[in-house]
């Protein structure tokens, strides 16, 4: 269940696609909403900050809640603490690449946060849709990691979930050929569907679903080539996972999906719900209410 929502803008003067999407997202499931700035060393008094802000929440969808923060310091440390202090249940962000950084690459910001927090953290590209948190369409990526079950709960547990196609897809990797016969692959193609069947029944809490299994070399890639063809609306894929029985996709694959994806990609981690951190002292509320 998501109650409270954590959206972290690293623009104080316009409405981003991600903060677009958190609102809605918030609004859609009745969630307490707080967003997070973290100004860099030359910005703008937190006044002035505020006041950008404010005058950009004034038109987003009203959600239960609303609070404006500002933050000094590293970005993804300040993330990462608000998000405790909060008990925020999702963390809504943008890929954070630097101006003039290489296109298909998550910024370090969003990487790190990716590592650092078992919180869901959904990356919406900037390019993404504003108008809707609705998803007809959910792409699943599983690796049969506890990560990837987790995540596949996650999107099951969706409030509006019950009428979204779930899409779950497996990337068999494939050994260079001769040594890799045509009948080993279907014979592995086969197992591997029999076993994201298992894996689907016994993770997706009874929500109907498809699978899929493709050979190939680079998980990343192979996912977003899925999500192409589904015309997907969300991405959901297990993050960072302690436990490496069965870890197949390593850590590069979330980057690689986030950075590339032309829809919100939720990465799912292994760990129990958060615990509460008190708030970072540089971390100010400017106002309680954007509506108002």
């Amino acid at each position: 269940m998501i109650r409270a929502i954590l959206a972290a803008t690293d623009r104080s003067d316009a409405c981003t696609p991600p903060l677009a999407a958190a609102a809605h997202l918030a609004r859609r499931y009745g969630a307490a909403l707080e967003i997070l700035h973290a100004a860099p060393a030359d910005a703008p008094p937190h006044a002035t900050l505020g006041a950008q802000l404010a005058a950009v929440c004034a038109g987003l969808p009203a959600a239960r809640t609303a609070a404006i923060r500002i933050a000094e310091g590293s970005p993804s440390e300040a993330i990462r603490r608000q998000a405790l202090a909060l008990g925020a249940d999702l963390v809504v962000m943008g890929p954070h690449r630097q101006a003039g950084g290489p296109a298909g690459r998550l910024g370090s910001t969003a990487e790190e946060v990716l590592a650092r927090l078992d919180i869901p953290v959904m990356i919406v590209p900037l390019q993404g849709r504003r108008d809707s948190a609705a998803y007809a369409t959910i792409l699943a990526a599983v690796d049969f990691s506890p990560a990837c079950a987790a995540a596949l709960r996650w999107a099951a547990g969706l409030p509006d979930a019950g009428g979204a196609a779930l899409h779950l897809f497996h990337m068999l990797p494939v050994p260079p050929f001769p040594k890799y016969s045509r009948a080993a692959y279907a014979a592995d193609t086969a197992g591997a569907r029999q076993r994201l069947e298992r894996f689907g029944a016994e993770h997706a809490a009874g929500h109907p679903f498809t699978v899929e299994v493709a050979g190939g070399a680079q998980p990343g890639q192979e996912i977003l080539r899925q999500a192409v063809r589904l015309e997907a609306d969300l991405v959901v894929l297990g993050s960072h996972t302690r436990d490496r029985r069965g870890k197949w996709y390593a850590g590069s694959v979330v980057r690689d999906v986030g950075a590339g994806a032309g829809c919100p990609v939720a990465a799912i981690g292994v760990g129990a719900a958060p615990c509460r951190e008190e708030a970072p002292s540089w971390v100010t509320v400017l106002t309680g209410d954007p509506q108002g």
